[in-house]
């Protein structure tokens, strides 16, 4: 036994060894396995919650960690009424005990606002499954922040509002335009009988003074005399002409808006036509009046264009959304009556090129990158849906094949320049990424 003793110690001493290196092994695997399960979720956009029986957060990922505002260290620990409402706290345990033992469908969504750190509340979805079994169940919690997709879902809604409006106005355009018409024919006819009366009243004085001089039908003339006093005959004859012709000017006016409104909501349909484009900015500034009258004045200068041949119905949405942003932007400026300036020419043969500038509040050039990009906006929330640039960038540039220029200095102003080609070019291929940074 004393012989064989050091040999059995030196075998146990292997085998403790082999075991201990086994372990050591064991516990790197494991330990990896952590960090690259820790890593998975932290790679992960949305935040992803472990939560025990009595609400405990027990694990968070890091977009969890940055949706609620919480260090690692402030996070683990705290209870899940914590980071929810107290309207959503009442009942909450039995909820968890009811879900840990199988009360609860897996991957359950619903929407609940989540609250942060500073106690500042967002729209969240909440996906909730359960892992484990008995006791050792635990509740996976994948919040996702709404916020975005909800503020986007109402300026799409906005969108279709206005698109509806839109829509519904061109039909009263449409409705209106007939009895305008036949009102205008008829006041001109008026008009005309206005004159002739005048005519003929004129021949009647005349034979009055003349029967007044030769005492013939004295009484008659007197009381004919006594009428003209009466309802200021002469007045009637000086007025009527000039309220005729107002009501003219007046029912010119409806009948270039209502034409304007028919010419701007005129879809193409997709279908290619020539298009005037002096007077389809013309058009669009009648419809815009409203946008501009009160905050700026409106300078034009035409240049001798040829038909462009273009998508109508497109481009006029450019030259609204352009015109209109530069009123909002004198009007955010705050500074006077401003002025808007629009011009159009032939840089080249072959395009056109049209130029909006307004004097209004400008774009800071840390911005400019962005203006083109789907839903941006600095207009704040519920004037405009973000969508006016962008479609302006997708008609010029993808759509027409030609080029959106900006020009803007913060508090000087901003000028686009849309150069398009006379001719569309149907078999372009240009890569898009090519007029990503329009700035110039």
């Amino acid at each position: 036994m004393v012989d064989i003793a050091p040999a059995v110690m030196w075998a146990m001493g292997c085998v403790i060894a082999v075991y201990r290196q086994r372990t050591f092994v064991q516990i790197k695997e494991l330990e990896d396995d952590r960090k690259n399960t820790q890593l998975l979720l932290d790679s992960a956009a949305d935040g992803i919650l472990i939560i025990d029986g009595t609400g405990t957060i027990i694990s968070g990922n890091r977009a969890a960690l940055q949706m609620f505002g919480f260090s690692a260290e402030e996070f683990m620990g705290i209870n899940l009424s914590v980071i929810r409402p107290e309207k959503y706290s009442e009942g909450m345990i039995e909820k968890l005990a009811d879900a840990k033992a199988g009360g609860l469908e897996a991957f359950t969504v619903f929407e609940q606002e989540g609250v942060r750190k500073d106690g500042s509340c967002f729209p969240a979805e909440y996906s909730v499954n359960v892992a484990g079994d008995g006791r050792d169940a635990k509740l996976i919690i994948v919040v996702r922040d709404v916020s975005e997709r909800i503020a986007l879902e109402e300026k799409l809604n906005q969108a279709q509002k206005l698109e509806s409006i839109g829509q519904l106005a061109a039909g009263i355009a449409h409705e209106i335009n007939t009895p305008i018409q036949y009102v205008s024919d008829n006041m001109r006819t008026i008009s005309e009988y206005l004159t002739d009366i005048r005519a003929i009243a004129e021949e009647y004085r005349k034979l009055m003074i003349t029967l007044e001089q030769r005492n013939f039908l004295a009484e008659q003339v007197v009381t004919l005399q006594a009428l003209e006093e009466q309802y200021d005959l002469e007045f009637i004859l000086d007025d009527a002409p000039n309220a005729m012709e107002q009501s003219l000017q007046g029912i010119q006016r409806v009948s270039e808006i209502v034409k304007a409104m028919k010419n701007f909501s005129h879809s193409s349909g997709g279908q290619v036509s020539m298009l005037d484009i002096n007077e389809s900015i013309q058009s669009t500034l009648t419809v815009t009046r409203n946008e501009y009258k009160y905050i700026a004045d409106v300078e034009t200068d035409f240049g001798e264009l040829p038909p462009v041949e273009c998508h109508a119905g497109e481009l006029n949405q450019v030259f609204l959304n352009i015109i209109v942003n530069a009123a909002h932007a004198i009007e955010e400026k705050g500074d006077g009556r401003g002025q808007i300036r629009i011009s159009t020419s032939v840089p080249e043969a072959g395009y056109v090129e049209i130029a909006i500038a307004d004097n209004g509040n400008g774009i800071p050039e840390s911005i400019q990158h962005k203006v083109f990009d789907p839903f941006f906006t600095t207009k704040e929330v519920g004037k405009g849906t973000g969508q006016g640039l962008n479609l302006a960038f997708q008609v010029i540039e993808r759509q027409h094949n030609g080029r959106i220029y900006l020009d803007s200095t913060e508090g000087k102003g901003t000028q686009f320049r849309l150069k398009i080609p006379e001719k569309m070019q149907h078999n372009q291929h240009e890569s898009p990424q090519k007029y990503m940074q329009a700035i110039g």
